[in-house]
């Protein structure tokens, strides 16, 4: 099966053709293969979600634009920020941009989604990250959802100290 989204009949074609020389050159019949179409809303997410992952700057800055632009839904956003904030190298880039458009990004937001923006910074454990993140939200509470807010906040210095207590074992028995 191959999915096929509606990208405008000259590509449409053009994938076709490509398919079929391609069923031509490993000897099977392209009438055994079944297209179909999908929603590429779907694929587009996935893709988007990707990008949370991965190391490289450039795509991180253009993930976090997108989540103030209409190519993401706004009831997506929330969820984006929150892994390109878990991201092991990129997450205080993530993290930084959402500090400093914070008021740009809550009314784009459902107010029950909010919380995700210190859902995702709670996995920094930078000491200067860890300084940055408690006190913008002890000074921007979300209270609709302060209960979490106040656990998510608990988490990250917990993880904090386990970092810290724990990094130099690590590093010595991983060097080895």
């Amino acid at each position: 099966m191959t999915h096929w989204f509606a990208l405008g009949l000259e590509t449409l074609l053009h994938k076709k053709e490509v398919l079929e020389r391609h069923c031509e050159e490993i000897g099977r019949d392209p009438g055994t293969i079944e297209l179909t179409m999908g929603a590429p809303v779907v694929v587009t997410g996935r893709y988007r979600g990707a990008l949370a992952r991965f190391r490289d700057p450039a795509l991180m800055e253009r993930l976090l634009a997108l989540t103030v632009s209409d190519e993401v839904r706004p009831q997506d956003a929330p969820f984006l920020l929150s892994r390109a904030e878990a991201n092991r190298d990129l997450g205080a880039i993530a993290w930084r941009y959402v500090r400093d458009h914070w008021d740009e990004l809550l009314p784009r937001f459902a107010a029950s989604n909010v919380l995700h923006l210190a859902v995702g910074a709670r996995t920094l454990t930078d000491p200067e990250l860890v300084a940055e993140v408690q006190a913008f939200f002890t000074e921007h509470d979300i209270p609709q959802n302060h209960r979490s807010l106040v656990q998510a906040m608990e988490r990250q210095r917990v993880m904090a100290a386990m970092r810290e207590r724990s990094s130099g074992e690590l590093a010595a028995r991983f060097s080895s």
